[in-house]
């Protein structure tokens, strides 16, 4: 908890400086007249109000960027608010929006092959699809956006959490944890303290959901196997035994159910 309280106490400090210092640059070249400029600590400006779920005024902010954007010439930032004002109407639960939003920002990401852009536009598609519980469709984007990424990277290890996060909700529990080991494994190595915190507690959400769901399924089949070498080995036999005999089947039952109260 107090791990949680303190990653949450930077990312406001962090949220604040940033704030502080898009809105310090937005002036400077609002006085300049560069516009370019000022698109650009826009778009950084909406997406820090992106973060902290203040959606209309993110929303505002990045139109009022694109605005300012040139058809030509500034592809890039065109790209990174498109992406932007998808995740937004995304958040909004505007969908149609956010895909037309998502679908121009992969148009542009693949005219110019940029991987960075397309591997975070897909990752972000497989977080937007795994919202409305649409796995399938997550899991397309989550190979594409791995496609784009470099073993052993930071991002890889972004979109490796996401996948981790579908399996779960799949309730693939075993992939789940497989894949959040290998991204904490990354973060590990690359020192990002606050992934490594985040990692770690969805491990521990995973194994805590191992512990309450899988052991009782596990239990059966030892209780099962257990019972197999109680009766003998000669499974069909008492089968055939207990259809005939009323009292083997009450003992049968009795033998179950206190395995069951011992197990569960």
């Amino acid at each position: 908890m107090l791990g949680l309280l303190s990653r949450w106490r930077r990312k406001l400090k962090l949220y604040d400086e940033g704030t502080q210092r898009a809105k310090e640059a937005l002036e400077n070249f609002e006085r300049l007249g560069n516009t370019a400029g000022q698109a650009a600590s826009l778009i950084r400006f909406a997406a820090l109000l992106h973060s902290d779920k203040r959606l209309d005024a993110a929303l505002e902010t990045a139109s009022r960027a694109m605005k300012l954007l040139p058809e030509q010439g500034e592809e890039l930032r065109v790209c990174r608010c498109h992406r932007l004002l998808g995740n937004i109407y995304g958040a909004k639960g505007e969908r149609e929006k956010a895909m037309d939003h998502f679908e121009a920002a992969l148009a542009i990401s693949s005219k110019f092959k940029w991987h960075t852009q397309s591997f975070r536009i897909h990752k972000h598609l497989a977080e937007f699809h795994l919202d409305e519980d649409e796995f399938d469709d997550a899991q397309i984007h989550i190979e594409r956006s791995k496609s784009h990424a470099v073993e052993g990277t930071y991002d890889l290890g972004r979109v490796m959490m996401v996948q981790s996060s579908i399996w779960f909700r799949q309730g693939r529990l075993e992939d789940a944890r497989s894949e959040a080991l290998g991204a904490l494994e990354i973060f590990e190595k690359l020192r990002a303290a606050e992934k490594v915190g985040y990692c770690r507690d969805f491990f521990h959400k995973i194994e805590e959901a191992r512990t309450q769901g899988r052991p009782g399924f596990l239990k059966v089949i030892e209780m099962t196997a257990a019972l197999q070498i109680f009766l003998g080995g000669c499974w069909k036999c008492w089968i055939d035994l207990l259809s005939e005999d009323i009292t083997h089947q009450i003992h049968f039952l009795l033998i179950i159910t206190a395995v069951a109260q011992l197990t569960f």
